[in-house]
């Protein structure tokens, strides 16, 4: 028996355990969410009966500006992408950024498995390894960069003595980032084929078979990834563009924590101090344990504007209803986008 035997002998079984394997992660990410909402239920049911006397209208406009927040963060991905030469449709990209959010938000090891889908999608849509590796770093860089702005325009509103002199200096890391990032796609491949080539010379390795071999498939591997970093050539104007997406989606999402407190008949605070409040949360979402950051997003919050001058009793349903809005909406949403494509697209192997 041939090996193309084997391998069609195969295929049938093969063909039988991918409805098996979608069913098996529809029912895991099933299973993660309820078990998520059952331990937060109790807590999750005592602040919504806060929220009895909320204006739904202001609810309306939290949830519009939210939607239009994640509009603005799919547009980012979509400019980086047309920098890597890819254009896809607004609501292609806006779907796998809500899918990719949800499973970042409410899976176990999320980042790792929304990372994993990320690449995915990418690859479902001929988008290179290498391309999709400098969005996803780009991205984040870009998001880091306009967060900041955000933060030291904050403080300067609210006159903590920053002077417009430090932000120039703060940023000169950032700005050596993109101009070291640029070098690096232009002459990115170049470095690469010249080190692949360096390590093809080492005759001392390719003595031994195991190290040959090893050689062969690392330099096999980097010429490949060189190629598809050639085509990464984004220009000054994709910066620009996915740069102001960037800081639109934080100013969006600013003020939807603005209307919430609206919404709930508290005193939004000073422009300044509202800021920096939110820049307090969003710093320490990156050190909760849990799904959703909860607790320590929510504390720091409320702690934060509380000592903006924010009653506490009447900050925390203003909190709870920021969260459900910016966090529960959008991971709803993503799960039933995700539950729709393990429906109807196979799982690639």
């Amino acid at each position: 028996m041939t090996t193309t035997d084997v391998g069609t002998l195969d295929s049938p079984s093969r063909a039988r355990r991918l409805p098996r394997l979608r069913t098996l992660l529809a029912a895991a990410a099933v299973v993660a969410v309820a078990v998520e909402l059952v331990l937060a239920a109790p807590s999750i049911a005592a602040a919504v009966a806060d929220l009895s006397g909320a204006r739904l209208w202001w609810v309306g406009a939290a949830l519009a500006l939210e939607a239009a927040s994640f509009v603005a963060f799919a547009l980012v991905k979509r400019a980086l992408l047309i920098g890597t030469g890819t254009r896809l449709p607004t609501h292609d990209v806006l779907t796998g950024v809500l899918v990719s959010n949800a499973v970042y938000s409410t899976a176990p090891a999320g980042i790792a498995l929304s990372t994993a889908y990320d690449f995915r999608w990418a690859r479902s849509r001929g988008i290179s390894p290498a391309a999709t590796t400098w969005q996803l770093a780009a991205g984040g860089v870009l998001s880091t960069i306009t967060l900041a702005a955000v933060t030291a325009t904050g403080a300067l509103v609210l006159g903590t003595g920053m002077s417009t002199t430090s932000i120039p200096l703060a940023a000169a890391p950032v700005v050596a980032l993109i101009v070291a990032s640029r070098w690096l796609t232009t002459r990115g491949d170049t470095l690469v084929a010249a080190l692949a080539g360096w390590l093809r010379g080492r005759t001392r390795l390719r003595r031994h078979q195991r190290w040959g071999r090893l050689v062969d498939t690392v330099t096999d591997a980097m010429e490949h990834g060189a190629g598809d970093l050639s085509t990464v050539a984004p220009r000054a104007s994709t910066w620009l563009a996915a740069a102001a997406y960037s800081l639109l989606n934080w100013v969006l999402d600013i003020a939807t924590l603005a209307v919430c407190l609206i919404a709930t008949g508290v005193s939004v605070p000073a422009v300044g101090a509202l800021v920096l409040a939110y820049a307090a949360a969003m710093a320490a979402s990156n050190f909760s344990l849990l799904p959703f950051g909860i607790g320590t997003t929510d504390l720091a919050l409320i702690a934060a504007l509380v000592a903006a001058g924010c009653d506490a009793h009447s900050v925390l349903p203003a909190v709870v209803l920021y969260r459900l809005v910016s966090t529960g909406a959008p991971t709803v949403a993503g799960w039933a986008l995700g539950a729709r494509q393990l429906r109807h697209r196979p799982v690639s192997t």
